[in-house]
């Protein structure tokens, strides 16, 4: 590694980087099934990895032209910081195309592949914020205390980016509901599924807020959208039978009973109803928490929608615990589209 200057070092751990951010940009469009021509700067998240990327590069170009020699250890963290992330998205790809099998089970109620990817994904995130911070401190610190300072810096960091996407999201949700009657398609998120085929409040809130506005003549019919775990009725089937009970025609109910997660559903709403299908508008109806990633994922696919908040209270506790895991959620739907 001595014989390797530190220009070459910089310029390979720059060239891995770059690698890195395009092929998550273009993974991010390929999962969702969208050509690269969509990209779009101005779509949150494409914009902070944009951010990322430059403050990277530039970080890295001023310890290129500094012309300061570096220790053999140093260069060693830097060629193996760069190329981490590169090695996580080759594993990424491998899982997904099953060249790599994972146990066909369940952790909570997601996939087990599922939850894997997005692991790896938030791996591969952490990798290239702790390569950044890296870059920057390494011109002050040495050693352990190097190390330290780079992996505070990093967590602090991650804690920005998912501080940021709660207080976007708190801001968006204001932004939802109140809607005149016309004829639209109201779609329910699955949600979860309680003993005896029951809803659970939560998701029982999204159905009668739905059967509210089809009553009220906003919405013209409803799709009502999810899987299930092995052994329960589907999401969807559940909420069809509560509002076929309701006294809803069987006519205006669609169903769609294999989507497990919102990125899913939402990309089968693109997929089915881009154009709106002779449909006026497409109003998502689920909890005030959770339309902010839904609209945030419709602009993702360049659908103009409507949002409609369910009616169900969460005490404080569990209003801020579902605040937290909805804007982890957005941030990585915003950075790698799952």
């Amino acid at each position: 590694m001595n014989n390797i200057s530190t220009r070459l070092v910089i310029i390979l751990s720059s060239l891995f980087a770059l690698i890195n951010f395009l092929v998550l940009i273009v993974l991010k469009h390929h999962i969702n099934g969208l050509q690269l021509q969509k990209f779009n700067i101005a779509y949150t998240g494409n914009f902070i990895l944009v951010i990322l990327a430059v403050s990277l590069l530039f970080s890295l170009s001023i310890s290129y032209l500094k012309r300061k020699e570096l220790d053999t250890k140093t260069k060693i963290l830097f060629l193996a910081l760069s190329l981490t992330p590169l090695l996580i998205i080759v594993l990424i790809i491998l899982v997904m195309k099953n060249i790599i099998l994972l146990p066909e089970a369940y952790a909570g109620i997601y996939p087990f592949k599922r939850v894997s990817i997005g692991l790896l994904f938030v791996s591969n995130l952490f990798c290239i914020i702790y390569l950044l911070s890296f870059a920057w401190l390494h011109r002050f610190y040495r050693g352990v205390f190097l190390i330290l300072k780079t992996f505070g810096a990093a967590v602090f960091m991650m804690i920005l980016l998912i501080l940021f996407a709660f207080f976007y999201s708190i801001n968006t949700s204001k932004n939802t509901n109140a809607m005149k009657a016309d004829k639209k398609l109201g779609i329910i998120p699955g949600a979860a599924v309680w003993s005896y085929d029951k809803p659970s409040p939560l998701f029982l809130g999204r159905i009668e807020k739905a059967l509210s506005l089809y009553d009220s003549g906003v919405i013209a019919a409803i799709q009502v959208m999810g899987g299930s775990a092995p052994g329960e009725l589907s999401e969807a089937v559940v909420a069809r039978n509560y509002l076929l009970n309701k006294g809803v025609d069987t006519n205006d109910i669609f169903l769609e009973k294999v989507t497990s997660t919102t990125s899913m559903q939402v990309k089968y709403i693109w997929e089915n109803y881009s154009d709106y299908d002779g449909y006026k508008g497409l109003v998502f109806i689920s909890d005030k928490f959770h339309l902010p990633r839904i609209i945030e994922m419709c602009k993702f696919f360049e659908m103009d929608v409507s949002g409609a908040a369910s009616g169900y209270q969460l005490n404080p506790e569990k209003l801020v615990y579902f605040r937290i895991r909805e804007s982890i959620a957005l941030l990585l739907f915003w950075l790698f589209g799952i």
